[in-house]
């Protein structure tokens, strides 16, 4: 047993959750006076320091993840790579390989991206791409603890500019579910956390990952999803980070 009178800390707070330890605080009162049928008020505070910057932006990719392709209403099936930044490279997120998104919206330490359709011209072809992203990070263990990703794209083109948007579309979703996932800091003002991991690590972080493409052309529906153990093999990797562009005061 400890005695304090002021402030306690508790370091590594986290170990009495993972040990199912329990916590007693005593609070002992002083106030000896007959006929004892009085009242004092006593205030007790408990608050973890575990704090993290409402980061601006994530960065997200996802590689050598196994796949199988099925071709719905055919036959057949091949392996694959998983694309988590379904081309949405020409709207400003990423390159193609990963994802970037650099508005984030923090609720305590939850985050969410608003659902918000971006449009893209080129020639007589129009793209159209929508990204929703929340999830929740756990400051004391340094975890993500849940990410949930959906990407959706729309590419639609035509023949002559008298018949717009109606010989062709292609039409794709991805929707990846994470967590958890450990965090690391790299920066001295706790401005950015990084994970990177490979192999079993992301093979256990996956809760979902699915992928639809719709195409007008060829009247198909191709699904993906991940393997199983079996004929399609790889060692995947997974590389997330958050960034704030200036620090920020931190949050509960």
């Amino acid at each position: 047993m400890q005695r304090f009178t002021d402030e306690y800390r508790i370091e590594n707070a986290e170990t009495l959750v993972d040990g199912r330890t329990s916590l007693y605080i005593v609070i002992v009162n002083p106030f000896n006076k007959r006929p004892y049928t009085g009242t004092t008020p006593i205030e007790l505070e408990v608050t973890t320091q575990g704090l993290l910057p409402q980061y601006d932006y994530v960065t997200l990719s996802l590689g050598n993840v196994a796949v199988r392709n099925y071709i719905v209403g055919g036959t057949g099936a091949w392996c694959g790579e998983f694309s988590v930044s379904n081309n949405l490279y020409p709207y400003g997120f990423g390159d193609g390989r990963e994802l970037v998104v650099k508005r984030l919206t923090w609720t305590g330490n939850t985050f969410a991206t608003d659902p918000a359709r971006f449009v893209q011209m080129t020639g007589l072809s129009r793209r159209t791409g929508e990204i929703q992203i929340r999830g929740e990070v756990d400051p004391v263990r340094k975890q993500l603890k849940s990410l949930v990703a959906r990407i959706w794209r729309l590419q639609e083109c035509c023949s002559n500019d008298k018949s717009p948007f109606t010989s062709s579309t292609l039409e794709t979703v991805r929707e990846l579910e994470l967590g958890p996932v450990a965090l690391s800091e790299f920066t001295k003002d706790n401005t950015q956390l990084s994970a990177s991991h490979n192999g079993e690590e992301v093979r256990t972080a996956i809760r979902k990952l699915r992928g639809e493409s719709k195409s007008s052309d060829f009247g198909k529906v191709t699904e993906q999803w991940t393997e199983t153990p079996g004929s399609c093999t790889g060692t995947p990797r997974l590389s997330l980070e958050f960034r704030a562009v200036a620090p920020k005061n931190v949050i509960p």
